[in-house]
């Protein structure tokens, strides 16, 4: 079988060849078939003037809610790990406000 991006890659060079240019359809179905990379997630670690480790996490889901809840459970796993100066594990900002 025939790789469809490939066939679609000669379609547009002979149309460039003829001295044409690209159909807008060749060229969004190159865009559609091409292989995208893989979506990338990573946890960053550094510390403050304070000494306080600070907490990056950067999830890649198709799904927004998936992302969410996996970067909410790694960054409540790290920052058990890695308590604040003052013994605080999590913000020390206080619990979110209920929705009214």
């Amino acid at each position: 079988m025939t790789d469809l991006h490939e066939l679609i890659r000669e379609r547009a060079a002979e149309r460039v060849r003829q001295g044409k240019r690209p159909s807008k359809a060749d060229l969004e179905w190159l865009d559609a078939v091409r292989e995208h990379a893989a979506p990338s997630s990573s946890v960053e670690l550094s510390r403050n003037a304070k000494g306080d480790t600070q907490i990056t996490v950067k999830v890649a889901d198709p799904d927004p809610l998936a992302a969410e809840q996996t970067a909410q459970a790694i960054f409540e796993r790290q920052r058990v790990l890695w308590p604040m100066g003052n013994g605080t594990v999590g913000s020390p900002m206080g619990e979110p406000k209920a929705k009214a």
